[in-house]
């Protein structure tokens, strides 16, 4: 009798079917949150934050098609000129804030905007020259075979954004 009354009260306490699947679902979700959360920060520390994610036409955008250990060890070597980039980057990005600022200025003074725009022009110019350091330490530590293919990759990247991979025109394979 017993065996029944002490059956009876633990069925009774079980949770529903649902709320265990509730509760899977909700681990699920909140390790991909993690998950996520975990490998923005991860990526932000391991590559270089100074021409935004999407690469360019020239070395440090061709770099990001290389294996990671590869690309790990060109950002090791040229990480002094990655770093020499990030003020002059915030100095094109104030430049522009403040050209923008004139812009929007009423009364509109053609000469004041003339002057930001000559900042702005400056201070690109010197985020390029220091880039063009950066360029010629990257194709210094590259071999023979990534310069080759750094040479057919770049005409596609300043064109068509879709390469031709069936040319052999594809990024590095990984």
């Amino acid at each position: 009798m017993t065996d029944r009354a002490s059956e009876a009260a633990s069925e009774a306490q079980r949770s529903p079917r649902w709320i265990k699947i509730a509760l899977v679902a909700s681990l699920a979700l909140n390790l991909l949150i993690l998950g996520t959360i975990g490998g923005s920060i991860w990526a932000s520390r391991h590559g270089p934050a100074v021409t935004g994610r999407s690469g360019g036409p020239h070395m440090l955008g061709f770099t990001r098609t290389l294996p990671y250990e590869r690309r790990f060890e060109i950002w090791k070597v040229t990480r002094h000129e990655l770093r020499a980039l990030r003020p002059l980057r915030k100095d094109v990005r104030r430049a522009r804030a403040q050209a923008r600022a004139v812009l929007m200025a009423q009364p509109f003074d053609k000469q004041k905007f003339a002057e930001a725009q000559t900042r702005v022009f400056e201070a690109e110019m010197a985020f390029r020259r220091e880039a063009q350091v950066l360029f010629v330490a990257i194709a210094a530590v590259l071999t023979p075979e990534e310069r080759a293919a750094f040479a057919k990759w770049q005409p596609l990247r300043r064109g068509a954004r879709q390469r031709d991979a069936s040319a052999g025109f594809g990024p590095v394979q990984r």
